[in-house]
């Protein structure tokens, strides 16, 4: 669709909170704010469009800022059978 963009959101989860982010990489998240997250399981959920996209992963270090670092992404689970790297 010519003009079109995407409205995408990315949210990570964790045992302290949700948090709304700006940026997804391999292996790191940016946040749309500072926060105070430590080690353990988390979830990203990335929605594009209508198509949710949800990872399991583990925060490797404690986080006092905006990026948080992660490791394995255990899972990746898709609603409306479509497929999308989360961290490309």
């Amino acid at each position: 669709m010519p003009g079109h963009s995407a409205v995408v959101t990315i949210t990570l989860t964790t045992s302290s909170g949700q948090y709304d982010a700006a940026q997804s990489g391999p292996d790191f998240v940016i946040l749309r704010e500072d926060a105070f997250i430590s080690e353990g399981p988390a979830r990203l959920d990335v929605q594009v469009d209508d198509h949710h996209f949800s990872s399991d992963l583990m925060i490797t270090k404690a986080v006092s800022g905006r990026r948080v670092d992660f490791s394995g992404l255990e899972r990746e689970t898709e609603k409306n059978h479509r497929s999308l790297k989360v961290a490309e």
